[in-house]
Parts: structure tokens; sequence; C-alpha cells
């Protein structure tokens, strides 16, 4: 996985954002769910770094965890434990 030409929220914030008029679709529909939309990303925005602040605080990556984790055939869990997702 590669990531390249990152960009922090701000930064985003700050650029002028176009787009394409659609004839064919109501504008105030478009706009409910362009702000649908921004909710949906400040809500996991926030839950994200409520996440950071409690593993942070805690010294434990573990600290939230998703039920599917817990199954046996999970490694999340134990790659957490590990140095950089590897065994030292």
């Amino acid at each position: 996985v590669m990531a390249n030409h990152l960009v922090d929220e701000q930064q985003v914030r700050r650029q002028p954002r176009y787009q394409q008029t659609n004839l064919f679709e109501n504008p105030e529909v478009a706009q409910a769910q362009e702000r649908d939309a921004q909710r949906k990303r400040e809500r996991d925005g926030q839950l994200q770094r409520a996440i950071l602040k409690l593993q942070r605080r805690s010294g434990n990556k573990n600290v939230v965890i998703r039920l599917a984790d817990l199954k046996p055939s999970s490694t999340t869990i134990e790659r957490n434990e590990q140095i950089g997702g590897h065994r030292a």
C-alpha cells in the first residue's frame, strides 16, 4: 500500500470545490445528500479522534475493538501487540 500527495483536512477545506451541474437532478435533493454526507464525515472523524484519545490515554491499542475482532480467526489483537504489525 502506498500513499502519495497527502493533505490534511484543513487544507482540503480551504481549496475551492467545483461541481458539475446536472439538469436532471433536483438541486435541493443533491444539497441534502451532501449535508448528510458531511455530517457522516464529521461523526466519523469525531469517533476516530475519540478512539485515538482512548488508545493514547490507556497505552493499549486494544482498548476499543470490534466484535468481529474477537473471533478465533481474527488477528487484530495479536497484530496490535506486535511491533509495527510484525513479530520482533
